[in-house]
C-alpha cells in the first residue's frame, strides 16, 4: 500500500526506513515519471527511492522535502518504519512525502491546496494529515478546500486528520469531571480539517504502555465535538499520548498529540485495505 504524509518533510535517510520492503511496491520509478505531467506544483517531485517514491516541498516549491522540524519525521515513523530500532502500523508501505511547512515556519493554503491536488493525481490509498487549524468550526463548502477532500474521498481515497490538541469545552469545569455538560458539548475546540465531513478525524488515547500506568484512557488534550453538520467527531482514537517514533539526525523520543495518533490510524487503514483487497 502507499501512504502520504502531508506535514513538515520527513528525513528519508533515517534507519527507521532503511528496512527492506517486504511486498512488490506499488509506486516505481517509471510509474511516478509517467504521472509527473499530470502534477500541478509536483511536476518536479522526485523519486527517492522504493521507500519513499515521490517527494515534493509545496511550501517553498523545490524538491527539497527535508524536514522543517522534527514532527513529519515522528508521524513517517508511526506509520510506516521498517528498520531495526521501531515498527510502524504498516512497514511495508510506501511512503509519498508532500512538505507543506516552510522552512521559517508556517504552512500556506496554497502549499496545501498543491499538495492535495497532486494526491488525486498519485492516488495514494492513504492521506495523513496530522495537521489543522484551532477552533476550525467552517464546513468545507466555505473555505478555499470546497470540493478538495470530496474529490479525494470519491477516488477512494482515506483521509486521515487530527482532531487538534486544544482540549474540550468542559475541561476544568465545576462538575470536576473534566465533562461537558449537554447544554454546551462543545465551544469549538475541534480542528479543521478535522470538522470536514470528508475526512476521518482521530482523537487521541494514552500509550499503556509509556506513562499511562498500563491503562489506556483518553488524552486530556484531545479535542473533540460536534461539525457545523451536526457531525460528532472525531470518530475513531488512538494512541497519541507518550509515543516513541524517529526524529531527525537519525534520533528517536517520545511525543505525544492528536498527530501522533492520527499516523497509528493511517497504517491501520492501509493494512486493512490490503487485507479487504487480497479477501
Amino acid at each position: 500500500k502507499v501512504v502520504a504524509v502531508i506535514d513538515t518533510g520527513v528525513e528519508m535517510t533515517h534507519p527507521a526506513f532503511a528496512g527492506a520492503m517486504g511486498s512488490t511496491p506499488s509506486l516505481t520509478a517509471d510509474k511516478v515519471a509517467a504521472l509527473a505531467p499530470k502534477l500541478g506544483n509536483g511536476k518536479l517531485g522526485v523519486y527517492v527511492s522504493e521507500k519513499f517514491p515521490f517527494a515534493y516541498d509545496y511550501a517553498d516549491g523545490d524538491n527539497d522535502a527535508s524536514p522543517a522540524g522534527s514532527h513529519g519525521t515522528h508521524v513517517a515513523g508511526i506509520t510506516a518504519a521498517n528498520g531495526s530500532q521501531i515498527t510502524g502500523i504498516a512497514p511495508d508501505a510506501q511512503i509519498i512525502v508532500g512538505k507543506v511547512a516552510r522552512g521559517r515556519g508556517g504552512i500556506p493554503d496554497s502549499a496545501l491546496l498543491g499538495a492535495l491536488d497532486d494526491m488525486a493525481v498519485i492516488k495514494p490509498d492513504v492521506v495523513n494529515m496530522s495537521l489543522g487549524r484551532t477552533a476550525g468550526m467552517d464546513s468545507a463548502a466555505d473555505t478555499l478546500f470546497a470540493g478538495v477532500y470530496e474529490k479525494l474521498q470519491e477516488k477512494g481515497i482515506t483521509l486521515d486528520v487530527a482532531g487538534g490538541n486544544e482540549f474540550q469545552a468542559g475541561y476544568g469545569n465545576k462538575s470536576g469531571k473534566n465533562l461537558p455538560y449537554a447544554s454546551d458539548p462543545d465551544s469549538s475546540t475541534l480542528g479543521e480539517p478535522g470538522s470536514f465531513a470528508p475526512v476521518v478525524t482521530v482523537a487521541s488515547i494514552e500509550n499503556a504502555r509509556n506513562g499511562a500506568n498500563g491503562n489506556y484512557k483518553m488524552s486530556d488534550f484531545s479535542s473533540w465535538g460536534v461539525s457545523p453538520d451536526m457531525r460528532l467527531k472525531p470518530e475513531v482514537t488512538a494512541p497519541g499520548g507518550n509515543i516513541y517514533s524517529s526524529v531527525p539526525g537519525g534520533g528517536y523520543k517520545m511525543m505525544s498529540g492528536t498527530s501522533m495518533a492520527t499516523p497509528q490510524m493511517t497504517g491501520a487503514s492501509a493494512v486493512v485495505l490490503e487485507r479487504v483487497q487480497n479477501d
